[in-house]
């Protein structure tokens, strides 16, 4: 018998009763997989993979979940070699063998199943699945175990046990004892069997022992029981000490701050917890984003956020890899969140500070890194975020001269800290030396590059001071249209300003007045994002509700998008794909800003020149000017904790290759952020990493064909079909409610099917939907005039050659209008 802590346990199952009364219809398919199980279970079926489907029929998400398929594999398994996995089953229920060795059996001959035959793929039999079956076999004996939801139980229950995941079967064996504990208490509770008693149906297994209620309620206590948060580590463990990226450029940290949470990307995974090793994340990786990258440390990342960290950890959150922006006391286990659209995988952190610290050193790119075993860099940390309570802020403002021989500021990227001496190659002192020596961290400046560029570049800040010899600047932003000296020496208020007056030297001071007033002119022609004003928020659902695509379609795209980072959606003439676009950068950006969106369309005579750079006639001259990707690229690399998204619409109808040029290679999702010169400009160029394309094309257009190979190459495409038959088009017909409209949809949908099946057109043929959508209301006038100068106008072009046909369905179409 094991000691376990009676009070909490009281506490879990009272607030097990009150959760079961509520939530008892969604959790019953336990007790019915149990009952299906046991009626078709037949070890010596002659059909045994027909017979094994049979049983595990009803046991849902226990056994297949997003990313987590044992019971697919197993069907798998049994095409190849039926009589292995028979065995296997044989031995797993064999009862005279112990149950830790049947485990570890049935792994590792589903790792030799797997070796033989599974190309690289996972066979998911992990613990939780291996463990379901013996559950499902012997329901009085065993349950189910699911690693997040014995660590919890434990922790309330035996805070002096350590369960540590990865440890294998022994561990299973020592949590099924607390279990058995457990059900002890279950059955002297007469309100928990009155209580199964009322709602348990005839398929449902009665569960004399109430193992099954062990199983559920432990699934309650890993997924909704939250008592106080804890702030202390669990006995016998050591506090470790992270430094984390809350996403892309720190984006997810306001959500952290003001949830009092941190969050993890890699949401195509699913539920970490489903994953018994780090290889196994990586394996997975691997599946999902392709064999390039080695995954080593994103899957680090993974298994520690999981596995390693630990209640009472500290968390020292980055951003970027030269700014600490916040430290919190990690209060919660990891939880897979599957109702966030994005960052799923979460845990609980009380955040204690929140600022910016400058540092010396670079930090780690990683997303993740245990620094606990530096003593010492841990300790500075601390330091310097207890000797003062807030960041200081800006007092002095700058502007810093570069040569652009010597030192090319527009090569210069965002984020990049770059460090300058503060004596001359003769080993001087520079001009105006105590510049150097009263500038701080955080102080701004302006950077322009001197003869023969003669320009403002860009922004930066002081990101370390004075050390006697040398100081460093950190880039904020990249000006896509830069400011000639000429027009700074036109505005009177700056008449007075230390490098008009001399210009002598590198590093000059500038009154508040005198750094608002450039920014002014700055502004005008650099574009910039205003994360002070408030925007609406767009979430999936507001989507799904606009867009007629179905959930899981949705999820395709989003993350094509995001592991290929160029998708071109193509389909049928008035399936949304213009209004697709849009929507869709919105979900994934979570809200309704315009300024991070730049649609455009191609035509025959777009141009490079256009598009990224070229000489333009200005007045009676010719001048250097940025296109439109260019300007959006720099104001993407300006905020890259946010995501940017350039959509082209009729992509196919422009010269890809000329209008691309050499960034064909620089829009790949491997190549985002690597520097290339420019045809036009001794210039270094990259695509930024946040910046999304989305292209749009007919597939009716018989230009699609020319579409070059490269690009091809480069993005995903995405078919997007009417959605007559979606959700959201159902609930606009039901919101209209027109029977006109009704008709009509019935009238199109026969159509469609005629269409796909004419071997002359074909699905991408179709009459899209959005032809029928319209927030105003819907008359005969409004409808006739979408079938006569809309529908049947594309009709004639399709079926050029066969007139019979457009005026059968001419008269079909119309002769919904004739009562």
């Amino acid at each position: 018998m094991i000691n376990i802590s009676s009070s909490n346990l009281a506490k879990i199952i009272e607030a097990y009763k009150v959760y079961f009364k509520e939530y008892f219809s969604i959790e019953l398919y336990k007790w019915k997989a149990v009952r299906c199980f046991l009626a078709y279970w037949d070890i010596e079926a002659v059909n045994f993979k027909g017979m094994l489907k049979q049983a595990l029929s009803k046991t849902e998400n226990l056994l297949t979940s997003m990313n987590n398929y044992p019971r697919n594999m197993l069907e798998e398994f049994c095409e190849l070699d039926e009589t292995k996995v028979r065995e296997m089953f044989r031995e797993l229920f064999d009862e005279n063998q112990n149950v830790v060795f049947r485990i570890n059996q049935f792994r590792k001959n589903a790792d030799e199943l797997l070796r033989l035959w599974g190309k690289g793929k996972q066979h998911y039999q992990t613990l939780n699945a291996i463990t379901t079956y013996l559950w499902l076999r012997y329901p009085d004996k065993y349950y189910i175990y699911k690693y997040s939801c014995a660590r919890k139980m434990v922790r309330e229950l035996m805070p002096s046990m350590v369960l540590k995941k990865g440890s294998g079967a022994e561990e299973v064996s020592e949590v099924f004892k607390l279990y058995d504990e457990i059900a002890k208490v279950l059955q002297k509770d007469a309100d928990i069997r009155k209580m199964l008693d009322n709602v348990l149906t005839e398929d449902c297994y009665p569960d004399k022992n109430l193992r099954t209620a062990v199983v559920d309620l432990a699934y309650f206590v890993g997924r909704y029981y939250h008592p106080e948060p804890k702030m202390l580590p669990e006995p016998g463990t050591k506090v470790q000490t992270w430094i984390y990226s809350p996403g892309e450029g720190a984006r997810k940290w306001d959500e952290c701050v003001a949830k009092n949470k941190m969050y993890l990307g890699w949401d195509d995974m699913g539920d970490f917890d489903l994953y018994e090793t780090r290889e196994d994340m990586r394996t997975r990786m691997k599946e999902l984003y392709g064999e390039e990258k080695d995954y080593r440390n994103d899957s680090l990342a993974t298994w520690e956020f999981t596995s390693e960290m630990n209640i009472g950890d500290v968390v020292f959150a980055k951003k970027g890899r030269g700014c600490i922006i916040g430290r919190g006391i990690v209060t919660g286990d990891y939880e897979y969140d599957k109702s966030r659209d994005e960052y799923r995988h979460v845990r609980s952190v009380k955040w204690d500070k929140v600022g910016e610290w400058t540092l010396k050193e670079p930090l780690a790119m990683k997303t993740l890194t245990n620094v606990t075993s530096y003593a010492n860099y841990v300790e500075n940390l601390n330091k310097m975020l207890e000797s003062r309570t807030e960041p200081e802020t800006a007092s002095n403002y700058w502007w810093l001269c570069a040569n652009p021989k010597i030192w090319s500021m527009t090569g210069w990227m965002v984020g990049e800290e770059q460090d300058y001496t503060l004596y001359n190659t003769a080993g001087n002192k520079r001009r105006v030396f105590q510049h150097f020596l009263d500038a701080r961290v955080g102080d701004k400046v302006i950077c322009y590059e001197a003869n023969p560029t003669k320009q403002i570049s860009g922004l930066a800040v002081i990101s370390k001071e004075s050390d006697g010899e040398r100081i460093c600047f950190r880039k904020i932003e990249t000006l896509a249209s830069p400011v000639d000296l000429s027009e700074v020496k036109s505005m009177p208020e700056l008449a007075n300003m230390e490098f008009l007056v001399n210009p002598n030297g590198s590093f000059f001071h500038l009154t508040e007045k005198e750094y608002m007033a450039l920014l002014d002119l700055i502004r005008e022609e650099n574009d910039s994002i205003h994360p002070e004003r408030s925007i609406e928020k767009y979430t999936k659902a507001d989507f799904l509700k606009e867009v007629f695509m179905a959930e899981k379609d949705f999820d395709t795209l989003r993350h094509l998008i995001r592991t290929k980072k160029n998708v071109i959606l193509q389909g049928a003439p008035g399936v949304g794909k213009t209004f697709c676009a849009r929507r869709l950068a919105q979900a994934m950006m979570g809200e309704r800003d315009e300024s991070r969106i730049c649609l455009i369309q191609f035509h025959q005579n777009y141009s490079y020149e256009d598009f990224v750079m070229g000489y333009k006639p200005v007045g009676g001259a010719f001048e250097l000017q940025k296109g439109i990707f260019y300007k959006f690229c720099m104001l993407a690399a300006n905020h890259p904790d946010k995501e940017f998204f350039f959509i082209i619409d009729e992509i196919n109808r422009g010269n890809l290759s000329k209008i691309f040029g050499e960034l064909l290679m620089l829009i790949e999702k491997d190549y985002r952020g690597e520097k290339l010169t420019l045809a036009y400009k001794d210039e270094k160029f990259s695509v930024p990493g946040n910046l999304y394309l989305i292209g749009m094309m007919n597939t009716a257009d018989r230009s699609l064909a020319l579409i070059d190979y490269a690009l091809r190459r480069r993005f995903s495409f995405f078919e997007m079909s009417p959605g007559f038959d979606s959700e959201g088009f159902k609930a606009y017909l039901e919101g209209k409610d027109n029977v006109r409209l009704n008709e009509l949809v019935a009238q199109i949908k026969e159509l469609n099917r005629q269409i796909v099946a004419d071997d002359s057109l074909g699905k991408g043929f179709e009459i899209g939907h959005s032809y029928l959508c319209t927030k105003g209301e819907v008359t005969d006038e409004w409808l006739k005039e979408i079938v006569n100068y809309d529908i049947l106008p594309m009709l004639r072009e399709y079926w050029f050659d066969n007139r019979t046909e457009v005026d059968r369905w001419s008269k079909k179409l119309n002769g919904i209008f004739h009562d």
